[in-house]
């Protein structure tokens, strides 16, 4: 068996004591996970149990692969590393590192997009050990277990807190300490770097005066014994304090002799309060702290004393406990046992059944997969995100899909999906072996056609690793690029479908990030192929030869959530990058009469150098004119600034890179122009009609069905075509688009329906 303590950064808390458990166990092989850093202390906390039948293993070493892969049981108190991949016949035990009060998973909103690796490790765990209700609810709804988990929830104490039940213990390490005449007092405080693990400089000087202060004001038969961050201890020295140490090794210990817990926002008092002794909470940031990271529990539901200064902690340290904690040991602690190891064990190893166990029921409903890739700020995941805004979302339970590492630069775009859409990212991109790799090769860049089945290989082991324990129904390759991506969710043992935004005909000759046998195989075998527009369909027959799996699923109008963005006031964002100030834009939208905007990626197709020459011309001969190009993302950006830049109307030209809310700014304006060379169904379209903008978009297919249908205006696809636009609007012969947006989505919704046969 392998045991996983905190990712192999220290032997601790419940692996710990479960190695000490099942030491005790014969034909039992134990491998203990660790690292250069962490190896000595491992081996001292071994030594000082007296365990010697345990085999250490670095984490990130082949070895460490090598008897993940073979253990016949695993446990871990965090996730195991992003390449494993559970095989048939193990069991994993989720130990989980304690109640949280902090939000987790999903509902720390710039942290959606990267739950996938903690995700999928809860979802092919056998058993989850929870030490309350309260704990089993969040972690179910924070990781979005419900209805897919198919193992067991196991009610039970936490095995590091069995050690508040040994007096006995707990009195030999307070004198072999040399603190058996003392008041002891344990601080643990929570970490305050970010999220790079960077310390806060501020908040450690303010942790350092408050230390100071309270190591004068401590009497001689009083101890702290304080428990730092690695990253604070680093830069605060407790060296030159007299009251005040440093806790190191195994902070439980210390735990079951203190005679009373100062913390602040740390779970850890969900364990300790089971001793009935003190706690008090030293809040002294509670605001700056609650307002950068949310919490499930107000720290007034607390029983305990909250402080603000050292006087009235001190104040707190010398009065008896005067609360009444019994509902909250009720509600927390109640399975908490001197036995809870051992308990653990018996239900792993012989199926002896745990006082409770939770199985999430299966309520019946289907399970469908949504792949939305990159989730940029593009078109494409607006679209996506307006589609799962009108789905019927208790019909089904919807889970978004995307590529993890790629949403760190932007990890808010996950947060625009709806509540009830559940996240499930793909925390790695897939691992080929190296004839893998090499098959990739062959395969996209030289078209050799055998090689595709080491491609398969590799996409099905990344299905496993990444959705190998959920059933899904249908899954959908929104997105509709992806080499990899196109072919990984035609390999899926259900119903099909994958989108198409636009024309890859002309896709595959202008870039190089589609794959002609790819789209033929993914065109031929995927159930359906769903165009957002009549346009497309031709372009996907030349492809594939096939027209029986050819549907038309029209992208979503978004007028209410546009109606509603349009209203908050005009921001740039902290990466927000353009041409002119904030400031200098309000004043050109106000000040300016003639004003022309687009949106849409920097790349080949948007046609912004024709759209630059068009207004560079039409501004000679109107100068109070102004035209704002609002991208996202894109090759061509650099190459934009400069034709803006060289422009004889360069002033009036302002060029932004990125801005998530671009309606403030649209609803401004009073003409949208598409300048598009080929394009399907440009969400933007529907985003100026909702705001009551008219549109000249070039004549080109997709874009036209719309157009000609809800009396919208065309031109040819050049620079003349444009600038013919821009007059037209002058002279008023650009009316907004004739639209019914309810009875266009409910139509639009009949269509995505009828993709589940």
């Amino acid at each position: 068996m392998l045991l996983d303590s905190r990712h192999g950064e220290a032997l601790a808390g419940n692996i710990l004591e479960l190695v000490c458990a099942i030491s005790n166990r014969a034909n039992i092989r134990i491998v203990l996970t660790t690292n250069k850093r962490s190896r000595p202390a491992t081996e001292a906390a071994l030594k000082e149990r007296g365990i010697t039948n345990v085999k250490l293993v670095d984490i990130k070493s082949l070895g460490c692969y090598k008897q993940l892969s073979r253990a016949k049981y695993i446990f871990t108190d965090v996730s195991l590393p992003m390449r494993f991949i559970k095989r048939p016949g193990q069991v994993i035990v989720n130990t989980w590192h304690g109640t949280p009060l902090k939000c987790l998973g999903r509902d720390v909103r710039d942290g959606i997009y990267a739950i996938g690796n903690v995700q999928r490790n809860l979802l092919f765990s056998d058993f989850i050990l929870c030490q309350s209700e309260y704990m089993a609810e969040k972690i179910v709804s924070s990781y979005c277990l419900d209805g897919i988990y198919k193992g067991k929830i196991l009610l039970g104490g936490y095995p590091r807190n069995s050690v508040f039940f040994d007096e006995k213990r707990a009195k030999a390490n307070k004198q072999r300490l040399g603190l058996a005449d003392k008041r002891v007092y344990v601080f643990m405080p929570t970490w305050r770097g970010d999220g790079g693990n960077r310390v806060n400089n501020d908040q450690t000087a303010d942790l350092e005066r408050y230390l100071k202060e309270l190591d004068q004001k401590l009497t001689d038969d009083e101890v702290m014994l304080a428990r730092l961050h690695p990253m604070t201890k680093a830069s605060l020295d407790l060296t030159g304090f007299r009251h005040i140490k440093p806790l190191e090794g195994d902070v439980y210990s210390a735990l079951a002799f203190a005679d009373c817990l100062v913390t602040d926002y740390s779970s850890v008092f969900f364990d300790f309060a089971v001793t009935g002794r003190k706690i008090v909470l030293f809040t002294y940031d509670e605001e700056e702290y609650a307002n950068g990271r949310g919490m499930y529990l107000s720290l007034d539901e607390l029983p305990f004393p909250k402080v603000k200064n050292t006087d009235a902690l001190i104040s707190q340290l010398s009065s008896p406990k005067s609360y009444d904690d019994s509902a909250f040991i009720e509600r927390f602690c109640k399975y908490e046992s001197e036995d809870a190891a051992e308990r653990l064990i018996g239900r792993v190893f012989d199926n002896k059944p745990m006082e409770r166990e939770i199985s999430l029921n299966d309520d019946g409903k289907e399970n469908v997969l949504i792949f939305g890739g990159y989730m940029k700020r593009n078109g494409i995941t607006a679209s996506l995100v307006s589609l799962t805004e009108h789905l019927d979302l208790d019909r089904r339970r919807y889970f978004i899909t995307y590529q993890q590492p790629v949403l760190r630069k932007y990890p808010m775009q996950a947060a625009l999906l709806p509540e009830k859409a559940y996240p499930m990212p793909m925390c790695t991109k897939p691992q080929p072996t190296l004839a893998e790799l090499a098959a990739q090769v062959l395969y996209y860049k030289l078209n050799f056609r055998p090689a595709l089945a080491l491609i398969e290989r590799m996409l099905k082991r990344d299905r496993e690793r990444f959705f190998g324990s959920v059933e899904f129904s249908q899954v959908v390759q929104f997105e509709g690029y992806g080499k990899d991506m196109m072919h990984l969710f035609r390999l899926f043992d259900c119903r099909r479908a994958v989108f198409v935004h636009n024309d890859m005909l002309k896709e595959l000759k202008e870039k190089n990030i589609q794959h002609r046998l790819t789209l033929k195989k993914c065109y031929t075998e995927y159930d359906s192929v769903a165009c957002v527009t009549e346009g497309m369909i031709p372009p996907v027959k030349a492809i594939s030869g096939r027209e029986d799996n050819i549907t038309v699923v029209n992208n979503i109008h978004p007028y209410s959530s546009v109606a509603k963005r349009a209203e908050a006031p005009l921001s740039f964002d902290g990466d927000t990058e353009a041409t002119v100030s904030q400031q200098e834009l309000e004043r050109l939208l106000d000040t300016v009469p003639i004003r022309l905007i687009t949106i849409g990626r920097f790349s080949k197709e948007k046609g912004h150098d024709l759209l630059i020459d068009a207004f560079t011309r039409f501004h000679a001969s109107h100068p109070d004119s102004l035209l704002i190009i609002i991208g996202g993302y894109g090759e061509l950006y650099e190459q934009t600034l400069k034709l803006a830049k060289s422009s004889a109307a360069a002033e009036r030209i302002v060029i932004i890179k990125s801005m998530s809310n671009p309606m403030p700014v649209l609803k401004r304006c009073g003409l949208f122009v598409l300048s598009s060379r080929h394009e399907a169904l440009p969400v933007t379209i529907f985003e100026a009609d909702t705001l009551h903008i008219p549109v000249v978009a070039t004549d080109i297919p997709g874009v036209r069905d719309v157009m000609n249908k809800y009396g919208g205006v065309t031109v040819p696809t050049t620079s003349d075509g444009l600038l013919e636009g821009m007059e037209k609007h002058l002279r008023g012969e650009t009316p907004t688009l004739d639209i019914d947006p309810e009875e266009y989505n409910r139509r639009a919704l009949e269509q995505f329906e009828g993709l589940f046969g």
